[in-house]
């Protein structure tokens, strides 16, 4: 069995950008009516630029998208 998921985005705002990878893998051998070996691995990684940074009334005013 197998799981990958990768997610990339640009945000919503200006300067900001997200890489997400996400990969599973899980075997399962049965040698018999009562013994089996299982091995399950995982990685994770992720990359991103996202700050949180509330924008003042004029500056969303003069751009919405703006990442100061």
């Amino acid at each position: 069995f197998a799981h990958v998921q990768r997610k990339s985005s640009d945000g919503a705002r200006d300067n900001m950008h997200s890489d997400l990878n996400d990969v599973m893998l899980k075997v399962n051998h049965a040698f018999g009516a009562t013994q089996s070996l299982a091995a399950k691995g995982n990685y994770f990684g992720e990359r991103s630029q996202l700050t949180y940074s509330g924008l003042r009334a004029d500056e969303y005013t003069a751009n919405p998208r703006q990442n100061p």
